[in-house]
């Protein structure tokens, strides 16, 4: 199973663009969601008559409450993003040198080993032990 990761060309797997494309969308929501949160107060204000040093606890509660939580989840998965890079990038290059075995190589190690169990039956006969029907 690849995991998409090319140490020889620099390429990232898809799971880290995911990852990454995420963190832009979330970043994207923070962006609105704080923009909105300020013209909500705006609209507040204007409607009621206050000024912003009358509620500017309550103005930075309802901004944070709006918004911190898309900017924490997609630091989160950006950060989750480059440690999995990160990660695949050395574990690229440790085991850059090593391959998988040929499957032709594969293939004649069973029916090697479909011959020796063959042989051993045999000898076993041979030697007056009786072998199982299972095991022939």
């Amino acid at each position: 199973m690849s995991n998409g990761t090319n140490s020889a060309n620099g390429k990232t797997s898809k799971l880290v663009l995911i990852l990454y494309i995420a963190a832009g969308v979330l970043g994207a929501l923070f962006i609105y969601m704080f923009i909105y949160a300020i013209n909500y107060i705006n609209s507040y204000v204007s409607s009621y008559g206050m000024s912003f040093g009358d509620m500017w606890m309550d103005a930075i509660q309802t901004i944070i409450n709006g918004s911190i939580n898309y900017l924490v989840f997609g630091l989160l998965v950006f950060a989750a993003g480059k440690i999995l890079d990160t990660v695949q990038k050395k574990s690229g290059e440790n085991h850059a040198s090593v391959e998988a075995p040929a499957a032709e190589s594969v293939t004649v190690n069973v029916i090697e080993e479909v011959k020796d169990e063959k042989e051993e039956t045999a000898a076993a006969e041979v030697a007056g032990i009786k072998v199982p029907p299972l095991f022939r």
